[in-house]
């Protein structure tokens, strides 16, 4: 789940290659986007990446001129900060809700779930997201 900056289309591939390291080759990347909420000139969206590349979801989010909030690297200073003042986030605006793998061991499927962060969930209540999206708000980050 992220907060992005733009108008993310409803529901996308991204189908984008990305580089190994900063001047290497590009390799195949591709992530699925869902916009789940909409507020403005911002958007809450759920990123499923097929592929595991460094910073894809980053970098996805960004090709479609929708990046991340809070991210001081793809992103814009003017909104990370208005984030910081209005909401109190200030780190990037991307958790990982769900996760879904194999067990190394015995290949059972597993799924990992993780509740959402106060500073994250405070963020996503005053851009009036639903409260499905703020369920099981994690209160202790110790």
């Amino acid at each position: 789940m992220a907060i992005v900056r733009g108008a993310p289309p409803d529901a996308a591939e991204i189908d984008h290659p990305i580089p190994r390291s900063e001047d290497g080759p590009r390799v195949p990347a591709v992530t699925d986007i869902r916009t789940l909420h909409r507020a403005g000139r911002y958007a809450v969206v759920a990123a499923a990446p097929r592929t595991g590349r460094l910073h894809q979801i980053r970098r996805h989010l960004k090709h479609i001129s929708c990046p991340l909030i809070g991210d001081v690297r793809y992103g814009k200073g003017e909104h990370n900060r208005l984030f910081r003042e209005q909401h109190d986030l200030h780190r990037l605006a991307l958790h990982a809700r769900s996760l879904r793998l194999h067990h190394p061991v015995s290949g059972a499927p597993l799924l990992l779930t993780a509740a959402v962060p106060a500073d994250l969930a405070g963020a996503l209540a005053g851009l009036g997201a639903p409260a499905s999206l703020l369920a099981d708000v994690l209160d202790d980050m110790s």
